[in-house]
């Protein structure tokens, strides 16, 4: 899990977030210094060589590259990361997120004695009317509202542990399940797939899957939502299907009734998008893209790009028996040292692998 601090700029994200990861053992990013680190440039010299929108591209690549990387952490976001609807989107699915709303007389102090590129030559008021600006973004965006320095350091560092502690007890992962457009050649292709949504909501994982409202992908968002389940579709603006494919024709390929849809531009972004959102995934029957996905998270898991995320394959009816063979075959021939995917026969062989989460 990963819990995201926002508030304004001088809140005190950096310094309390440090804190407490320091206490808890767990990894500290800072948003900035992830720039910094990035683009060879502080926050304060894009500001002032680019201006604030080029400031703001970079700053959402290194958002998704660390939600990406992470797995376990807490993050302190920029005071502006909000500003952004894609962001404050995203942020809030892949994130805990606390709203650390400092008062506003030691926000003016602070800033008073160490200015930041949006607060330099401003007046008082006119960074209170930023505040009041940015405060609706925070308030949507934030699962917990916390009140720093009422107290002394050690007090805010004790209460904000506790925060940690009881949002990863309640924290539930997300899964990414890659399978078909199609139906398949048989009922229990869609039978499954409507079993694993169903169960997938009623153990309380959220889903993530291609958004799509046909074949196989429809009968796992039909199980999801049957259970009042939290279902992700991540899909790509304005895709109709292809020409030469009229059977995807005979209905709205977008489905509209899930929790929330992530719009993205094109196939490659749809599978990062998916991996950065999800905490494992898990592949049924499908065909090319279904494979695309399920290699793509198995290659970025070995390297590390996203923290080494589990991946399952639902071998149902022997589907996938070839693709152990050829695993086998590249263990056998010196190209990869172990394999990477657990293959399922069943459902609970599939979530005993999940609850390991």
């Amino acid at each position: 899990m990963i819990l995201a601090l926002c508030g304004f700029m001088a809140c005190g994200k950096t310094t309390l977030g440090r804190a407490v990861a320091a206490e808890l053992g767990v990894p500290f990013v800072d948003l900035d210094e992830e720039i910094a680190r990035r683009t060879g440039q502080t926050a304060a010299e894009i500001f002032e060589k680019q201006g604030e929108a080029a400031f703001r591209a970079v700053e959402r690549e290194a958002l998704l590259t660390v939600l990406y990387r992470e797995r376990d952490a807490i993050l302190a976001l920029g005071g502006g990361t909000l500003l952004s609807p894609e962001n404050r989107q995203l942020v809030r699915a892949k994130c805990r997120v606390i709203w650390l709303q400092t008062p506003e007389a030691q926000l003016l102090q602070w800033l008073e004695e160490e200015p930041r590129p949006l607060s330099r030559g401003r007046s008082a008021e006119e960074i209170l009317a930023m505040l009041a600006a940015r405060e609706p973004h925070y308030r949507e965006t934030a699962h917990r509202t916390y009140v720093p320095w009422q107290n002394d350091f050690e007090t805010d560092i004790h209460h904000l542990e506790e925060i940690y502690r009881a949002e990863r007890a309640a924290f539930r992962p997300a899964i990414s399940v890659y399978l078909g457009s199609h139906s398949g050649a048989d009922a229990s292709f869609c039978e499954n797939a409507f079993a694993l949504g169903a169960r997938l909501a009623r153990a309380g994982y959220r889903l993530v899957y291609g958004g799509s409202n046909v074949g196989t992908m429809k009968a796992l968002a039909d199980g999801c939502l049957s259970e009042k389940g939290i279902a992700y579709g991540v899909f790509p603006r304005g895709f109709n299907g292809y020409p030469e494919d009229s059977w995807h024709r005979k209905g709205n390929l977008l489905r509209e009734d899930l929790t929330e849809v992530f719009y993205v531009v094109d196939l490659p972004e749809r599978k990062r998008l998916m991996e950065t959102l999800s905490d494992a995934c898990i592949a049924l029957p499908g065909s090319w893209g279904t494979l695309d996905e399920l290699f793509c998270y198995a290659a970025n898991s070995k390297l590390g790009f996203n923290g080494g995320k589990p991946l399952f394959v639902f071998n149902e009816n022997g589907y996938y028996d070839p693709l152990i063979g050829q695993i086998a075959r590249m263990q056998e021939g010196g190209f990869i040292d172990r394999n990477l995917i657990s293959f399922c026969s069943t459902l609970d062989e599939l979530f005993a692998g999940l609850a390991a989460l």
